[in-house]
């Protein structure tokens, strides 16, 4: 459902959906990042690059 005033966009969308995908997989495997890379079915390079994307620089 798209909230009233909200900004939503293609972009925006698949970037929250990729934000919880991951968070699950990795709450699955208790913040395994390479045993979370492969439930997902990707490289642990690949889950690495969206967890920086997901996460404000420090």
């Amino acid at each position: 459902m798209i909230d009233e005033g909200r900004e939503f966009s293609m972009k925006l969308s698949l970037a929250l959906v990729e934000k919880s995908i991951v968070e699950r997989a990795l709450r699955k495997t208790d913040g395994r990042v390479g045993e979370a890379a492969r439930l997902l079915g990707v490289t642990d390079h690949t889950i690495r690059r969206i967890i920086s994307k997901l996460l404000p620089a420090l």
